[in-house]
Protein backbone atom coordinates (compact mmCIF):
# COMPACT_ATOMS: atom_id res chain seq x y z
CA UNK A 1 0.00 0.00 0.00
CA UNK A 2 1.34 3.46 -0.99
CA UNK A 3 0.09 6.66 0.43
CA UNK A 4 -0.02 10.46 0.00
CA UNK A 5 0.68 13.41 2.10
CA UNK A 6 -0.96 16.82 1.09
CA UNK A 7 1.79 19.13 0.65
CA UNK A 8 0.46 21.47 3.71
CA UNK A 9 1.26 17.94 5.79
CA UNK A 10 3.82 19.22 8.47
CA UNK A 11 2.59 22.89 8.74
CA UNK A 12 1.82 23.84 12.46
CA UNK A 13 -1.04 26.54 12.92
CA UNK A 14 0.42 30.23 12.77
CA UNK A 15 3.49 29.71 10.75
CA UNK A 16 2.46 31.12 7.58
CA UNK A 17 0.56 33.83 9.59
CA UNK A 18 3.72 34.84 11.08
CA UNK A 19 5.68 34.31 7.88
CA UNK A 20 7.91 31.57 10.05
CA UNK A 21 7.24 29.82 6.63
CA UNK A 22 6.87 30.90 3.12
CA UNK A 23 2.96 30.07 2.12
CA UNK A 24 2.82 31.85 -1.53
CA UNK A 25 2.90 28.86 -3.20
CA UNK A 26 -0.23 27.83 -1.76
CA UNK A 27 -2.24 30.45 -4.55
CA UNK A 28 -1.16 27.79 -7.07
CA UNK A 29 -2.31 24.35 -4.92
CA UNK A 30 -5.54 23.03 -6.45
CA UNK A 31 -7.29 19.50 -7.27
CA UNK A 32 -4.74 19.84 -10.36
CA UNK A 33 -1.47 20.00 -7.71
CA UNK A 34 -3.15 16.56 -5.87
CA UNK A 35 -3.46 14.85 -9.14
CA UNK A 36 0.09 15.99 -10.01
CA UNK A 37 1.36 14.82 -6.99
CA UNK A 38 -0.70 11.20 -7.38
CA UNK A 39 1.10 10.84 -10.83
CA UNK A 40 4.57 11.15 -9.78
CA UNK A 41 3.41 8.59 -6.83
CA UNK A 42 1.89 6.64 -9.76
CA UNK A 43 5.62 6.62 -11.48
CA UNK A 44 7.11 5.30 -8.57
CA UNK A 45 4.76 2.60 -8.43
CA UNK A 46 5.61 1.73 -11.85
CA UNK A 47 8.89 1.59 -10.86
CA UNK A 48 8.55 -1.16 -8.57
CA UNK A 49 5.95 -2.79 -9.60
CA UNK A 50 6.23 -3.16 -13.63
CA UNK A 51 2.83 -3.69 -15.58
CA UNK A 52 0.71 -3.88 -12.48
CA UNK A 53 -2.04 -1.34 -11.90
CA UNK A 54 -2.76 0.11 -8.90
CA UNK A 55 -5.99 0.22 -7.17
CA UNK A 56 -6.52 3.94 -6.14
CA UNK A 57 -8.83 5.34 -3.18
CA UNK A 58 -9.94 7.09 -0.03
CA UNK A 59 -11.65 8.71 2.33
CA UNK A 60 -13.37 12.42 1.79
CA UNK A 61 -10.95 14.24 0.21
CA UNK A 62 -9.19 11.05 -0.72
CA UNK A 63 -12.41 9.80 -2.45
CA UNK A 64 -12.58 13.32 -4.22
CA UNK A 65 -9.60 13.09 -5.14
CA UNK A 66 -9.75 9.69 -6.65
CA UNK A 67 -12.69 10.75 -8.96
CA UNK A 68 -10.20 13.41 -10.24
CA UNK A 69 -7.66 10.91 -10.54
CA UNK A 70 -9.96 8.39 -12.45
CA UNK A 71 -11.34 11.38 -14.80
CA UNK A 72 -7.67 12.19 -15.67
CA UNK A 73 -6.03 9.10 -16.60
CA UNK A 74 -8.69 6.30 -16.64
CA UNK A 75 -6.36 3.63 -18.30
CA UNK A 76 -3.47 3.60 -15.30
CA UNK A 77 -5.82 2.71 -12.44
CA UNK A 78 -7.31 -1.63 -11.80
CA UNK A 79 -10.30 -0.19 -9.90
CA UNK A 80 -11.45 2.71 -7.45
CA UNK A 81 -12.15 2.98 -3.67
CA UNK A 82 -14.68 6.51 -3.23
CA UNK A 83 -15.55 6.43 0.20
CA UNK A 84 -17.44 9.26 1.40
CA UNK A 85 -16.45 11.92 -1.42
CA UNK A 86 -17.86 12.79 -4.80
CA UNK A 87 -17.17 16.27 -7.27
CA UNK A 88 -20.48 15.81 -9.01
CA UNK A 89 -24.34 16.49 -8.27
CA UNK A 90 -27.57 16.20 -10.50
CA UNK A 91 -29.53 18.23 -7.69
CA UNK A 92 -30.43 21.97 -8.97
CA UNK A 93 -30.43 22.61 -5.66
CA UNK A 94 -26.92 21.92 -4.33
CA UNK A 95 -25.71 22.82 -7.29
CA UNK A 96 -27.16 26.32 -6.24
CA UNK A 97 -25.15 26.32 -2.86
CA UNK A 98 -22.57 25.19 -4.26
CA UNK A 99 -22.26 27.87 -6.71
CA UNK A 100 -22.60 30.38 -3.88
CA UNK A 101 -19.71 28.91 -2.35
CA UNK A 102 -17.55 28.56 -5.44
CA UNK A 103 -17.97 32.12 -6.16
CA UNK A 104 -16.69 33.45 -2.40
CA UNK A 105 -13.87 31.32 -2.89
CA UNK A 106 -12.93 32.99 -6.61
CA UNK A 107 -13.30 36.12 -4.41
CA UNK A 108 -10.91 34.93 -1.55
CA UNK A 109 -8.07 33.88 -4.66
CA UNK A 110 -8.71 37.10 -6.44
CA UNK A 111 -8.06 38.97 -3.40
CA UNK A 112 -4.90 37.49 -2.30
CA UNK A 113 -6.66 35.07 0.71
CA UNK A 114 -5.01 31.92 -0.29
CA UNK A 115 -5.31 29.72 2.71
CA UNK A 116 -7.32 28.72 5.72
CA UNK A 117 -4.98 28.59 8.38
CA UNK A 118 -7.99 28.79 11.54
CA UNK A 119 -10.92 26.39 10.73
CA UNK A 120 -9.39 23.33 11.08
CA UNK A 121 -7.12 24.26 14.41
CA UNK A 122 -10.63 25.23 15.69
CA UNK A 123 -11.89 21.91 14.91
CA UNK A 124 -9.01 19.87 16.69
CA UNK A 125 -9.20 22.23 19.96
CA UNK A 126 -13.02 21.59 20.05
CA UNK A 127 -11.99 17.87 19.83
CA UNK A 128 -9.43 17.88 21.96
CA UNK A 129 -11.12 19.52 24.58
CA UNK A 130 -14.17 17.13 24.35
CA UNK A 131 -12.35 14.34 25.09
CA UNK A 132 -10.42 15.46 28.22
CA UNK A 133 -12.41 17.86 29.21
CA UNK A 134 -15.61 16.84 28.34
CA UNK A 135 -17.76 18.46 31.32
CA UNK A 136 -16.40 21.86 31.58
CA UNK A 137 -18.27 24.53 30.15
CA UNK A 138 -16.70 25.41 26.81
CA UNK A 139 -14.65 28.23 26.02
CA UNK A 140 -15.37 27.87 22.29
CA UNK A 141 -17.66 30.68 21.05
CA UNK A 142 -20.75 30.28 19.08
CA UNK A 143 -22.76 28.07 21.40
CA UNK A 144 -25.48 28.80 24.16
CA UNK A 145 -24.80 29.08 27.60
CA UNK A 146 -24.50 25.92 29.57
CA UNK A 147 -22.88 23.94 26.45
CA UNK A 148 -20.35 21.57 27.52
CA UNK A 149 -17.49 21.06 25.79
CA UNK A 150 -19.17 17.50 24.90
CA UNK A 151 -22.26 18.85 23.50
CA UNK A 152 -20.43 21.60 21.54
CA UNK A 153 -18.50 18.82 19.47
CA UNK A 154 -21.13 16.69 19.31
CA UNK A 155 -23.56 19.70 17.86
CA UNK A 156 -20.87 20.15 15.20
CA UNK A 157 -20.18 16.52 14.34
CA UNK A 158 -24.03 16.01 14.06
CA UNK A 159 -25.93 19.35 13.71
CA UNK A 160 -23.49 21.52 11.41
CA UNK A 161 -24.74 24.68 9.53
CA UNK A 162 -24.46 24.49 5.97
CA UNK A 163 -20.95 25.07 4.77
CA UNK A 164 -18.31 24.40 2.07
CA UNK A 165 -17.40 21.03 4.31
CA UNK A 166 -21.40 20.46 4.39
CA UNK A 167 -22.41 20.86 0.91
CA UNK A 168 -26.19 20.49 1.34
CA UNK A 169 -28.95 20.37 4.16
CA UNK A 170 -29.79 16.73 5.81
CA UNK A 171 -25.62 16.59 5.79
CA UNK A 172 -24.09 15.72 8.88
CA UNK A 173 -20.65 14.33 9.57
CA UNK A 174 -21.88 12.00 11.80
CA UNK A 175 -25.00 10.50 13.10
CA UNK A 176 -26.36 11.94 16.61
CA UNK A 177 -28.11 13.63 19.05
CA UNK A 178 -27.29 17.12 20.82
CA UNK A 179 -29.99 16.77 22.98
CA UNK A 180 -29.23 13.52 24.04
CA UNK A 181 -25.42 14.49 24.14
CA UNK A 182 -24.11 11.39 21.99
CA UNK A 183 -23.20 10.25 18.74
CA UNK A 184 -25.36 7.40 17.84
CA UNK A 185 -22.93 5.11 15.36
CA UNK A 186 -19.37 6.12 15.99
CA UNK A 187 -16.13 4.95 18.42
CA UNK A 188 -15.57 8.62 19.86
CA UNK A 189 -12.24 7.51 20.69
CA UNK A 190 -11.57 6.60 17.13
CA UNK A 191 -13.16 9.71 16.10
CA UNK A 192 -10.61 12.02 18.32
CA UNK A 193 -7.87 10.28 17.50
CA UNK A 194 -8.15 10.97 13.46
CA UNK A 195 -9.12 14.65 14.17
CA UNK A 196 -5.96 14.97 15.99
CA UNK A 197 -4.01 14.27 12.78
CA UNK A 198 -5.67 16.57 10.29
CA UNK A 199 -3.23 19.36 8.80
CA UNK A 200 -3.97 22.61 10.57
CA UNK A 201 -4.10 24.45 6.62
CA UNK A 202 -6.46 24.24 3.86
CA UNK A 203 -5.38 25.78 0.32
CA UNK A 204 -8.20 28.00 -1.01
CA UNK A 205 -7.75 26.78 -4.30
CA UNK A 206 -8.31 23.28 -3.38
CA UNK A 207 -11.86 24.00 -1.58
CA UNK A 208 -12.63 26.16 -4.72
CA UNK A 209 -12.19 23.41 -7.26
CA UNK A 210 -14.45 21.02 -4.97
CA UNK A 211 -17.29 23.55 -4.24
CA UNK A 212 -17.34 25.03 -8.18
CA UNK A 213 -17.10 20.90 -9.34
CA UNK A 214 -20.47 20.40 -7.05
CA UNK A 215 -22.18 23.35 -8.69
CA UNK A 216 -21.67 21.55 -12.12
CA UNK A 217 -17.90 22.36 -13.20
CA UNK A 218 -16.74 19.19 -15.15
CA UNK A 219 -13.15 19.65 -15.02
CA UNK A 220 -12.58 17.17 -12.96
CA UNK A 221 -15.33 14.42 -13.95
CA UNK A 222 -16.41 14.91 -17.49
CA UNK A 223 -14.54 11.94 -18.41
CA UNK A 224 -15.74 9.38 -15.82
CA UNK A 225 -17.21 7.37 -18.63
CA UNK A 226 -13.82 6.03 -19.83
CA UNK A 227 -13.00 4.38 -16.50
CA UNK A 228 -13.92 0.75 -16.73
CA UNK A 229 -12.01 -1.26 -13.68
CA UNK A 230 -14.68 -2.04 -11.26
CA UNK A 231 -15.48 1.08 -8.20
CA UNK A 232 -16.42 0.04 -4.63
CA UNK A 233 -18.26 2.89 -2.99
CA UNK A 234 -18.98 3.35 0.55
CA UNK A 235 -21.72 6.14 1.36
CA UNK A 236 -24.30 7.47 4.10
CA UNK A 237 -27.30 8.88 3.16
CA UNK A 238 -26.76 12.22 5.29
CA UNK A 239 -22.68 12.25 4.07
CA UNK A 240 -22.00 12.44 0.32
CA UNK A 241 -24.12 9.27 -0.48
CA UNK A 242 -26.66 11.15 -2.58
CA UNK A 243 -24.19 12.88 -4.86
CA UNK A 244 -21.98 9.67 -4.78
CA UNK A 245 -24.91 7.89 -6.89
CA UNK A 246 -25.33 10.90 -9.29
CA UNK A 247 -21.13 9.91 -9.75
CA UNK A 248 -22.21 6.14 -10.22
CA UNK A 249 -24.51 7.35 -13.11
CA UNK A 250 -21.45 8.73 -14.73
CA UNK A 251 -19.26 5.86 -14.55
CA UNK A 252 -21.31 4.22 -17.52
CA UNK A 253 -18.76 1.97 -18.19
CA UNK A 254 -17.31 0.85 -14.67
CA UNK A 255 -18.53 -2.34 -12.54
CA UNK A 256 -20.27 -0.08 -9.53
CA UNK A 257 -20.84 -2.29 -6.39
CA UNK A 258 -22.24 0.73 -3.62
CA UNK A 259 -22.53 0.00 0.16
CA UNK A 260 -24.57 2.33 1.28
CA UNK A 261 -26.53 3.36 4.70
CA UNK A 262 -29.38 5.77 4.73
CA UNK A 263 -29.07 6.97 8.01
CA UNK A 264 -25.57 7.23 8.00
CA UNK A 265 -23.52 10.14 7.90
CA UNK A 266 -20.37 11.55 6.43
CA UNK A 267 -17.60 9.86 8.35
CA UNK A 268 -20.09 7.06 10.14
CA UNK A 269 -18.71 4.06 8.26
CA UNK A 270 -15.05 4.60 9.00
CA UNK A 271 -15.24 5.75 13.12
CA UNK A 272 -18.50 3.02 13.18
CA UNK A 273 -18.16 0.53 16.15
CA UNK A 274 -18.62 -2.05 13.57
CA UNK A 275 -15.77 -0.61 11.19
CA UNK A 276 -14.18 -3.87 10.30
CA UNK A 277 -17.48 -5.51 9.55
CA UNK A 278 -18.52 -2.14 7.64
CA UNK A 279 -15.16 -1.04 5.96
CA UNK A 280 -12.47 -3.38 5.99
CA UNK A 281 -14.60 -6.85 5.03
CA UNK A 282 -16.42 -5.12 2.31
CA UNK A 283 -13.09 -3.30 0.86
CA UNK A 284 -11.71 -7.21 0.86
CA UNK A 285 -14.47 -9.27 -0.32
CA UNK A 286 -14.19 -6.91 -3.45
CA UNK A 287 -10.57 -6.39 -3.91
CA UNK A 288 -10.56 -10.79 -3.99
CA UNK A 289 -14.18 -10.67 -6.07
CA UNK A 290 -14.28 -8.02 -8.51
CA UNK A 291 -10.17 -6.62 -8.78
CA UNK A 292 -8.99 -10.06 -9.36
Amino acid sequence: MWGYSQRVQGLTSGQCESGAVDCSAMAGWGLQTLLDDVAFIRQQIEAAHPGEKPVVGGLSLGSIASVAVINQNPQDYAGAILIEGSLYTANPATRAINAVFCSAFEDQLANGIFYDGQNTPGFKLLSHLAEVAPNDPTPVPGFPPGFTNHRAWVAVMSAPPVSPTTPRPGYFFLAGSVAEDRLFYADEALVHANISGFVDYVATRTIRDVSCSLAGEMTFSGNLQNFTGPVLMIAGGHGFGPEMLDTKALLTNADVTVEYKEEYGHVDHVFSTKHMQEVEHPILAWLLGDVN
